[in-house]
């Protein structure tokens, strides 16, 4: 199933939830307040090997489809999605592939979340080369306050996989795309990027934080 969606409607889906959403922001330009606190978050990753992600891993209770765009957590419960976009030629062997299996000469990556503490997860995006070297990529959110968070992908390398994460709530949707977009929705650059989020209301999110924290 292509899961191929027009730029702006991608770009939207990480604001879908906040006030305006994300192109109301970008056009804002007084609004657009960058935030370089999403620092890395040096966690142990157990689920590369060679140019495979084999999450889940034997510490992590969860399921993925067979597609690769949905996962299921057992411990909390909880499902995510993930949605992509690229605006290379559909011939193109340049378009982006969203699988666990990196090899192959053509850009591909995934995203995953792995449950941290206190409601939040570890957001991981791993990538093979040909994705590293095809853009500048750079992370994006936004929250109800209309807070927005962007940095650039510091990328390591763990045997043939590219891979940096960040510490975040799952109440809202978590982009990775071209550093140029996430200032100029217009921008003339071809875009390729993806998101994950939650597929989850946020009431349903704080109610199962609230029993994450015995509240």
């Amino acid at each position: 199933m292509k899961r191929i969606v027009h730029r702006r409607k991608f770009m939207a889906l990480t604001g879908a939830v906040a006030s305006g959403g994300i192109l109301g922001m970008m056009r804002n330009p007084d609004a657009i307040i960058p935030d370089y606190s999403m620092d890395r978050i040096n966690v142990d990753v157990d689920f590369i090997e060679g140019d495979t992600v084999t999450y889940p891993s034997d510490s992590i209770d969860a399921s993925v489809s067979d597609d690769d765009y949905t996962i299921e957590l057992e411990n909390p419960e909880a499902k995510f999605e993930l949605q992509t976009y690229d605006e290379t030629d559909p011939s193109d062997d340049e378009r982006l592939r969203v699988s666990r299996d990196l090899s192959g000469d053509e850009p591909a990556a995934w995203m995953v979340p792995v449950y941290h503490d206190n409601g939040e997860f570890v957001y991981h995006v791993l990538a093979n080369e040909a994705f590293v070297e095809s853009g500048q990529f750079g992370f994006i959110r936004y929250t109800l306050s209309s807070r927005h968070d962007l940095r650039p992908i510091q990328w390591e390398q763990t045997d043939d996989v590219y891979h940096d994460a960040v510490l975040f709530s799952p109440n809202f949707p978590l982009a990775v795309v071209n550093k140029e977009v996430m200032r100029d929705p217009d921008a003339d650059v071809d875009v390729r990027g993806l998101t994950i989020s939650e597929d989850r209301s946020p009431a349903e999110v704080k109610h199962r934080e609230g029993r994450t924290r015995g509240i």
